[in-house]
């Protein structure tokens, strides 16, 4: 390898997806990671990453990264939300023998990082890798028995691909604790947020005329089995037959958009349940203003950033007391837990905020609070912090 020395340590990013696509909070906080190490300047910053779709990227890298594509092909099956890299594992070897990187940061499994952390293994650089999701997202949500020989596979992956890396960052403490406990790891562990970054502040909103008067709980999500959106629906439906001036606003797409939009015709609610699609930037921002109440039904989020940008948006929240729901961590006077997976317990929260406005005020102005602590700038010198630990031992 290059045994040259430059003034500044490299960090050699691997992740399939990054500013190709916006569809999962997962390639939002890796793209946010990516820039803003790149404008701290402290690294010199690599990216392996796919190339975007159409030659189009959702998210604008800082312009300092060295950026290397790789061709990005759909998963079968899944209307092209989910996307991988296919690589020459030559390439791979070559390439990161020619940058002789410092650490190498992997934030999600693939057969492209497995090529990667082999490379790195061969040449000793230290590995370490954020772990965004939970096994069980890999696992089709049917109860059956193919279903539970898949979790037993899924979980011996798992177990053996996170035991290749020197450390592991989770974006919280109970995500930390619930792999820790289903799986033996060896390996240094910290807890660094995601966290939040201001967008959209400045922002005008005027509501739709017809919006006017009413509560609007909304769910900013990508739209996907695991994020249990027909519970919010159903709950919906039963609070709209009491109390009719209300709104459930859905954005975000995904591959079950078009079954979603389906199942919310069945309801006698349907003219009052309104689909965006994915929004970005500023067009996202206006959505979280003009809500009243985020919602969310989804029962494994390894932090949650949709919440997290909600609460920085000083809105109250409603989240599953699930175990595995890391973003429960959010709800600290500012919200309510309801039952996971029982949308009649979820009418019983929502209506708490229907019959007391006075308790969106209160809710809201907490969760202004309680961002300060999340703030990304905390996350950025963690991470900093975390990769020192590992060139001071090189």
């Amino acid at each position: 390898m290059d045994s040259g020395k430059s003034k500044k340590k490299k960090i050699l990013f691997i992740s399939d997806i990054t500013f190709a696509h916006t569809i999962g909070g997962t390639e939002v906080a890796t793209a946010r990671l990516l820039n803003g190490l790149s404008e701290d300047g402290t690294y010199e910053i690599y990216l392996f990453s796919g190339t975007p779709k159409d030659g189009q990227r959702s998210l604008e890298p800082d312009s300092r990264i060295h950026i290397t594509e790789f061709p990005l092909y759909p998963a079968p099956g899944d209307k092209g939300f989910n996307n991988f890299v296919i690589a020459n594992p030559f390439q791979i070897s070559k390439l990161i023998k020619e940058i002789a990187p410092d650490i190498v940061h992997v934030h999600n499994p693939s057969i492209f990082s497995l090529m990667s952390i082999r490379v790195a293994r061969k040449y000793r650089i230290p590995l370490v890798y954020t772990n965004h999701i939970f096994a069980e997202h890999f696992v089709p949500s049917i109860k059956t028995w193919k279903q539970k020989q898949s979790r037993k596979i899924v979980d011996w992956f798992f177990q053996k691909y996170m035991g290749l890396f020197d450390g592991i960052a989770y974006p919280s403490q109970i995500q930390r604790e619930s792999i820790l406990s289903k799986y033996r790891l060896k390996n240094t562990s910290v807890v660094i947020s995601n966290g939040f970054l201001p967008f959209g502040e400045d922002v005008e909103v005027q509501k739709p005329e017809s919006w006017k008067g009413k509560t609007l709980f909304f769910t900013i999500s990508r739209l996907s089995v695991e994020k249990n959106i027909p519970i919010i629906i159903d709950a919906f439906e039963e609070l709209w037959k009491q109390y009719s001036e209300i709104l459930l606003v859905i954005v975000g797409d995904g591959i079950i958009y078009d079954d979603l939009v389906e199942y919310a015709r069945t309801k006698d609610s349907h003219c009052s349940i309104i689909f965006t699609g994915e929004k970005r930037g500023e067009e996202l921002a206006k959505y979280y203003k003009m809500g009243d109440v985020f919602v969310s039904a989804s029962s494994k989020e390894s932090e949650g950033l949709t919440t997290l940008e909600a609460v920085s948006f000083g809105k109250p929240i409603i989240l599953t007391d699930a175990q595995e729901n890391a973003a429960r961590q959010f709800v600290q006077g500012n919200g309510l837990l309801f039952l996971d997976g029982h949308s009649d317990d979820l009418v019983q929260k929502m209506t708490q905020y229907v019959t007391n406005p006075i308790l969106i005020e209160t809710h809201g102005k907490k969760s202004l609070q309680i961002r300060e602590d999340y703030r990304f700038s905390y996350s950025l010198e963690k991470y900093k912090d975390f990769y020192e630990t590992y060139l001071l031992k090189k």
